[in-house]
């Protein structure tokens, strides 16, 4: 009995133990689903900067081994604009503490941001060796502070009323047309006196890009990177951490900029700058290249980042020579939610989003009151020498010429015969707008690639191809309202294609009526002109110089920010002020002058299809003062035209319209005009309802064979 017993306790007891560590591995198991489910949800604001900076920031390893650092010089600043003045931005701590609690109130608990999983998988693909470069540093950035600021700012302005329906991104291009520069060894000099191009070179490392609820699309601010070991943030806090600053930093520095310290050698030559001359001769540069690009682009706030340290940046609008900078530490220092940089650096994208965009002349006329670095020069023997520019960059004195005279002199064997003598060469816009995230058009075809002759068909696109130049702005679609909105909008309604045609006929002893169709007529005949045009195309394109050589902004949109540009130009609303003509213009960098002049000599060449099925072109000018656009592109050239209408893309075609017929029809009166043109797609086809059918554009690839042998009528046709 006994013995039974005993065995009844142990098989109790073993089964006790069994429940025991079923249930034990139930809670293991229970506590690991637990743990996988809050790795894998969504978190909060205040728990996804917790992630990121406990879990990302000690990724940042400094290479310390001088053997395997990149070499070089931290970068060049020769020519750029600097500041007259360097301060702390002793706002921005409050702004910030501000700027937080609003970010943790609107968001609260609401579960909206990257797991804790995604955070460490961004973490895993981030490289494990030091930081030897600036392409080393660029991940850490992107996934450390620039993806986290985003995400908080996008999160944010979903809440606020005032930024309802913006969108804000990083980019690596910005929002239009790309800056070039000519080769030094490449620049013959000019025929006539210009204004010369802007000193520049390369471009930002990063932009930030504001998506609006108008459609617009628009550059908010600006960041540069630097290598880790290259800029320290020790540096910058033995430099940007006294009290007070170093205000004359940038002056003091350019003044011993020797030619010595550009061939790599420092010295200490001014007697005011501490013996740590190195750092400051670093941060002096550092900063004056982002205060470059912010001025050149027109942009209020901007950030400088090694991983080390991270420097916000922002300009006074009523005092653009100063420079306020708030400097925030190494990531490993950072011990609380609300200095981290993604959380300092969203405060900064939110100032940036509702910052005001000032105008083109604001640009133009703060770099010219601006100092510049010394500038490199070479010498006879092709050496180096440097010249300080204490000063002003002073432009000389303006000239206005024919087009042609940029052409060059391989173009000359497509020309046509002449060009009018009534007006500058008469020229066509081209541009189609391009994704900036892209780095290449497929449709874009060379001349290897073009078929044989025939009437080509057009490529079709994807509904995400860029819209055409010829489309007008969502301001200035309307047939209704008229002037300039505050904003800097153009709301008058564009002239008809009758209306400028009947310009171009004015002269030569002809009359050129008005059109009653046109509803900026009544502006036109306003000074007592009951039935002829006031004014010539030839006295447009006068007119139109002068106005933007007083003020850039006078009667004038840039419409990049409606994607209205592409590889070589972008596209302007222009309205004369004294009589209202209003039409387009296509501007172009001086490198691409030659462009403006090929494409006039295509529309000269087949005069007799201007207004019905290419667009009526009044003339090409020189501009007094180059047009600084968002992107530091500069634009010196422009060729005016009428408005074609909305293009192909945007789906405007009428349904009963046999559209590929009615493209045969246009494309084939190009031919017989004589005209080789086989970049038939859609955003370079628009449709016009006055003319009812479509117009051709863009003919940076046609030209004109043999046009010697040739002889055109007045109808546009030729005869052999």
């Amino acid at each position: 009995m006994d013995d039974e017993l005993e065995k009844l306790r142990v098989a109790l007891r073993q089964q006790t133990e069994r429940a025991n560590r079923a249930e034990a591995q139930l809670n293991l198991t229970e506590t690991e689903l637990n743990r996988v489910n809050a790795e894998v949800r969504a978190t909060t604001f205040l728990e996804y900067v917790h992630n990121v900076q406990t879990i990302v920031a000690p990724n940042l390893i400094i290479e310390t081994n001088r053997k395997k650092q990149a070499s070089g010089a931290v970068t060049d600043v020769s020519g750029k604009v600097y500041p007259q003045a360097l301060h702390r931005w002793t706002d921005f701590p409050a702004i910030h503490d501000k700027q937080f609690d609003a970010f943790t109130s609107a968001l609260g608990v609401t579960q909206q941001f990257p797991s804790l999983s995604d955070v460490k998988s961004n973490k895993n693909e981030l490289s494990p060796t030091p930081r030897k470069d600036e392409q080393d540093i660029r991940l850490f950035i992107r996934t450390y502070a620039e993806g986290p600021a985003m995400r908080i700012a996008n999160a944010f302005a979903n809440t606020c009323p005032s930024l309802q329906g913006t969108e804000f991104l990083f980019s690596n291009n910005a929002y239009g047309l790309h800056p070039k520069v000519v080769p030094q060894d490449e620049q013959n000099p000019p025929a006539k006196k210009r204004s010369p191009d802007r000193v520049t070179s390369l471009a930002p490392d990063r932009w930030g890009i504001r998506n609006s609820p108008d459609d617009t699309e628009t550059t908010a601010l600006v960041g540069e990177y630097k290598a880790a070991h290259k800029a320290r943030g020790q540096c910058f806090r033995q430099v940007l951490g006294n009290d007070p600053l170093p205000e004359t930093l940038f002056a003091d520095c350019a003044s011993c900029y020797s030619e010595a310290e550009l061939e790599g050698q420092v010295q200490d030559q001014n007697q005011h700058l501490p013996v740590r001359n190195n750092h400051n001769m670093m941060v002096a540069k550092v900063l004056c290249q982002a205060y470059h690009y912010m001025v050149i682009s027109g942009l209020q706030y901007g950030y400088v980042t090694s991983g080390d340290c991270m420097i916000l940046l922002a300009i006074p609008r009523d005092t653009p020579d100063v420079l306020l900078t708030h400097l925030i530490y190494e990531p490993s220092s950072i011990q609380e939610a609300k200095q981290t940089y993604a959380a300092q650096l969203a405060t900064l994208v939110i100032l940036a989003l509702g910052a005001e965009v000032p105008p083109a002349q604001w640009i133009l006329d703060t770099e010219r009151i601006l100092s510049r670095w010394p500038a490199k020069k070479k010498k006879a023997d092709g050496s180096q020498s440097i010249t300080i520019t204490g000063g002003a960059l002073l432009l000389p004195p303006p000239s206005l010429h024919h087009s042609d005279d940029a052409a060059t002199e391989d173009d000359q064997h497509d020309s046509a015969p002449s060009l009018p003598s009534r007006s500058p060469s008469p020229c066509r816009d081209n541009t189609a707008a391009k994704d900036h995230r892209r780095d290449d058009d497929p449709d874009d075809d060379g001349p290897a690639a073009r078929p044989r002759p025939g009437i080509p068909k057009r490529k079709r696109e994807e509904p995400a191809a860029a819209v055409a130049v010829a489309v007008a702005a969502p301001s200035g679609s309307s047939r209704k309202g008229g002037g300039m909105h505050a904003s800097g909008r153009n709301s008058a309604p564009y002239c008809t294609q009758a209306c400028l045609l009947g310009v171009c006929r004015l002269g030569g002893g002809r009359q050129g009526t008005f059109d009653p169709a046109c509803p900026n007529t009544p502006v036109h005949s306003r000074n007592g002109y009951r039935t002829c045009h006031p004014v010539s195309a030839a006295e447009i394109c006068l007119l139109v110089r002068d106005q933007l050589a007083q003020n850039l902004d006078q009667g004038c949109e840039c419409l990049d920010k409606y994607g209205m540009f592409g590889e070589t130009g972008v596209l302007f609303k222009i309205t004369t002020l004294k009589y209202g003509y209003t039409f387009v213009a296509k501007g172009v960098q001086s490198v691409d002058a030659g462009v403006l002049a090929k494409e006039a000599r295509i529309y000269s060449y087949c005069r007799g299809l201007q207004g019905t099925r290419i667009p009526v072109h009044l003339g090409n000018i020189d501009l007094v003062n180059y047009y600084p656009l968002r992107s530091i592109a500069t634009i010196h050239h422009m060729m005016l035209m009428s408005w074609a209408g909305p293009t192909v893309d945007d789906g405007v075609v009428p349904a009963s319209v046999d559209l590929d017929g009615e493209v045969d029809v246009a494309v084939d009166a190009l031919f017989s005009s004589g005209i080789q043109y086989y970049d038939v797609k859609d955003k370079n086809l628009a449709w016009n309802d006055e003319v009812g059918g479509l117009m051709v554009f863009d003919f940076d690839l046609a030209w004109i064979p043999n046009p010697a042998k040739r002889t055109r009528t007045d109808d546009g046709l030729l005869m052999r």
